[in-house]
């Protein structure tokens, strides 16, 4: 039952937040482009019930505020079976990356209220990483491009940095947000 009453209440509160904003920005009429980037109804249920009612975890209280991230920002997101969040905007036509490839990406990380906490776009400058020595949530993230291919990944801080955190935004136990483009393989070996 209390599933159900936080559905409703998500639905309404998402419909609410999504559609005043434009209502007030447009005088009553809602934008093109502000219809065609929003989640259906059936996107919006079947997200809200990912959330969990009365969390008991911090895994399912990181899980509540990704899912309401995604809701915010209109992504209907896909959930893995390691409870990776994903959105794919663009899958991409290049190569597959391998288990121990080396990419170069342009990316910028999120916290849940939205503060960057690092960027290659904001650097101009992709980076090159090794796929086996980032963390799990890039790890599987990248599995579901190929170059040329953009994914959001919504990461629990068990598919982050953990309890070590890091530097001074990321602090333990912190869930992450991930735009990342797969501009090119570098090197791939499996």
């Amino acid at each position: 039952m209390n599933k159900i009453i936080t559905l409703f209440f998500v639905i309404g509160l998402s419909i609410l937040i999504s559609c005043g904003g434009n209502e007030a920005d447009s005088g009553g009429v809602v934008s093109k482009d502000a219809q065609e980037n929003s989640l259906s109804e059936e996107e919006l249920m079947r997200l809200a019930m990912l959330i969990e009612p009365s969390p008991k975890s911090y895994q399912a209280d990181q899980m509540n505020k990704l899912v309401q991230y995604a809701i915010d920002h209109n992504w209907p997101v896909q959930q893995s079976e390691s409870g990776l969040l994903y959105y794919i905007q663009s899958k991409g036509d290049g190569d597959k990356i391998g288990e121990k490839g080396k990419v170069m990406v342009q990316y910028k990380g999120y916290l849940v209220d939205d503060r960057v906490f690092d960027s290659s776009f904001d650097r101009g400058q992709p980076s090159i990483f090794t796929i086996n020595e980032v963390i799990p949530a890039w790890q599987e993230g990248l599995q579901y491009i190929r170059e040329g291919g953009t994914i959001y990944v919504l990461a629990n801080s068990d598919l982050g940095y953990g309890a070590r955190g890091a530097g001074k935004l990321i602090k333990p136990y912190t869930p992450l947000i991930f735009e990342i483009e797969l501009v090119s393989i570098v090197g791939n070996s499996e």
